[in-house]
């Protein structure tokens, strides 16, 4: 069984926004607004245009980072559990796809096959997360990363819940290079009275596969040499998966 890492942030100290490691119930846990631990290889829908090896090769590994950092082992963004998500639907509903991309870490429900990867940093506080999906078609995913660039653009900040109280939430465009066939980055930022996380998102199209990756960042570094690693490795890794012909 892979777990979901839940996510704990620190009390909100002075302006900044900062996160650590806690455990609960024995479980492992990770800063805000991303992963637990969730049904291991649980089978994939109907292998569209990427296969669960292929997608399993774009995931990152420890090596692909720098010295540091620790792979989850078991450990996933999304165990499936809504009940699970740190943070609730976004108001208006209209910004609803970037709280999806945070609890789930995809642009789309209707997936055809997935695998994602959490990483630590030496402080614990700190957290790398990458999603790989698959869908039906490209045309299907190049219009999921259009509408969430858009949607970036046009929610600036509403409203969401974290851990059942009211918080303000902000999504802006996020610079990252041109990647893969379709590439967009944004920064969510979503805080109440006691908690915050602040993630940088970069996510890469390849034909019919998405991948996205997650700088989910706690006191100190942002780790942004490592996430541009990162980002360069998974767009090699998903163009390799492209059919040919």
């Amino acid at each position: 069984m892979h777990r979901r890492t839940r996510f704990a942030a620190t009390a909100l100290a002075s302006a900044s926004l900062l996160f650590a490691a806690a455990c609960e119930g024995g479980g492992k846990a990770a800063s805000a607004g991303a992963p637990a631990k969730a049904p291991a290889d649980a089978p994939a829908k109907a292998p569209a245009t990427l296969t669960a090896d292929q997608a399993k090769s774009v995931l990152l590994t420890a090596a692909d980072l720098s010295a540091g950092w620790k792979f989850e082992k078991d450990t996933v963004i999304d165990s499936g559990d809504a009940a699970s998500y740190e943070f609730g639907p976004a108001k208006p509903t209209t910004c609803k796809a970037i709280v999806d991309l945070v609890n789930t870490g995809r642009l789309l429900s209707d997936y055809k096959i997935n695998r994602q990867a959490v990483f630590t940093d030496a402080s614990g506080g700190s957290h790398i997360l990458q999603d790989v999906s698959g869908y039906e078609s490209a045309a299907d995913a190049e219009q999921a990363v259009t509408a969430l660039a858009a949607t970036v653009k046009a929610c600036g900040s509403f409203k969401s819940t974290f851990e059942g109280k009211t918080a303000l939430a902000k999504a802006e465009v996020f610079e990252i290079p041109a990647l893969g066939e379709q590439s967009t980055g944004l920064r969510v930022q979503i805080k109440n009275d006691v908690h915050a996380v602040d993630q940088d998102i970069a996510v890469i199209r390849v034909g019919a596969a998405i991948s996205t990756v997650h700088n989910n960042w706690g006191d100190g570094q942002r780790g942004e040499k490592d996430f541009d690693r990162a980002i360069h490795k998974v767009e090699t890794s998903l163009k390799a998966t492209k059919p040919t012909s």
